[in-house]
Formats: C-alpha cells, sequence, structure tokens
C-alpha cells in the first residue's frame, strides 16, 4: 500500500515510566509532526492517524456506526497510498467538514458507492460531506481506515491534542531519498 516504503517510516517514541520501564510506543503528539516540518531536514511531508472514539453518525436521521473512522490530513494518500475511485481528487481534507468513505463503507451505509457522495453525515452535532470515495484498504494492513475525517475538525472538537503533552495518534514520515533516518533521532528527542 504504501508507495514509498523504503522512505517512509512510523515514528516510535521510547518513554520511560517509574516501575514499568523503558516502553517502546507507536503514538505521538499532534504537535510533533508540524515541528518535524520545521526542523528535520530531508523531510518530504507528515502524516498523522487518530482514531474516532465516537463512531455514530447521522444519515437522514437514522443512526449508523462507523466501521473503522479516523482523522487524517491531506497527505494521507500521498504518504500512505491508497486510491481515490470517484468523487473529487485535489484539496482532500483541506475543508474540516470533508468526509471521504471506502467503497464498501459508502455501500453500507448508501446502497452504492456513488449514492455516497455529496450526502451531509453528523457527527456528535458537528455535519461533514462526503467528497469521494476510496479503494478499500487491504486487509493484510495494520491500518483500518473506512472513513476519513479532516484533522481541522479535529482542532475544532478536540482543542487538547494540539499540545506536546498527548500521545493519541499514529505518525509517518516520508524522507528524501538517501536521508539518514538517525537524524530523526537527535531533533526527535528535543520535542517529545
Amino acid at each position: 500500500m504504501v508507495p514509498d516504503r523504503e522512505n517512509t517510516y512510523r515514528l516510535v517514541q521510547i518513554q520511560q515510566a517509574e516501575g514499568v520501564g523503558e516502553q517502546h510506543v507507536a503514538v505521538t503528539s499532534y504537535a510533533l509532526a508540524p515541528e518535524l516540518k520545521n526542523s528535520l531536514p530531508g523531510l518530504i511531508d507528515a502524516c498523522r492517524i487518530m482514531n474516532l472514539w465516537t463512531n455514530f453518525v447521522m444519515i437522514d436521521d437514522q443512526e449508523y456506526k462507523l466501521e473503522h473512522p479516523a482523522f487524517t490530513d491531506p497527505s494521507f494518500f500521498t504518504i500512505m497510498g491508497g486510491e481515490i475511485v470517484m468523487g473529487e481528487t485535489e484539496n482532500l481534507l483541506d475543508d474540516p467538514a470533508d468526509l471521504l468513505l471506502s467503497e464498501s463503507e459508502a455501500k453500507r451505509l448508501f446502497g452504492e458507492p456513488r449514492e455516497a457522495l455529496g450526502k451531509m453525515v453528523e457527527l456528535r452535532g458537528h455535519s461533514y460531506i462526503v467528497k469521494s470515495i476510496f479503494k478499500d484498504i487491504p486487509k493484510n494492513s495494520h491500518i483500518e481506515i473506512s472513513a476519513i475525517f479532516s484533522f481541522l475538525k479535529a482542532e475544532e472538537i478536540y482543542p487538547w491534542i494540539t499540545f506536546f503533552g498527548n500521545n493519541s495518534m499514529t505518525t509517518y514520515i516520508s524522507m528524501e531519498p538517501g536521508t539518514d533516518p538517525s537524524l530523526f533521532n537527535e531533533i526527535g528527542r528535543a520535542h517529545v
């Protein structure tokens, strides 16, 4: 799924907890990715993924459960791969109201994927418009996402995520070919 596997990395923090010892955790702070864009030589882009804790939505006064909803950055498809099969392909997730659905999720919710395009979905009192349908993420991927919401909306709903003190998402970075990944270790330590 990842188009440039050789130069794409999932960030892992090494945390020390009293009584527990060293832990390697694959969750990071929301604020880390923007900071790295300003300080990490060779960084092409970064993508954060945060699962939604609430997955019940309203569509035409009916409640439905989304299978695997997540907030992501616009760089998701560039870094992680995937394919938009219908709907808009430009400026995805640049609007806080953008919602992208997998083919199977769109079919489950609307009968046919094409029927989902332009439809309004409500989540916790916030309205979203289905802009695009993406090809289902392969089952052998460790990423399970069937509905993608913009991180711009996450900032509105959960203002606490913008601080370095939280560890609630996965971050992937794409580096220029030939960049030494150990550079991140030095720069990353200064921001964790």
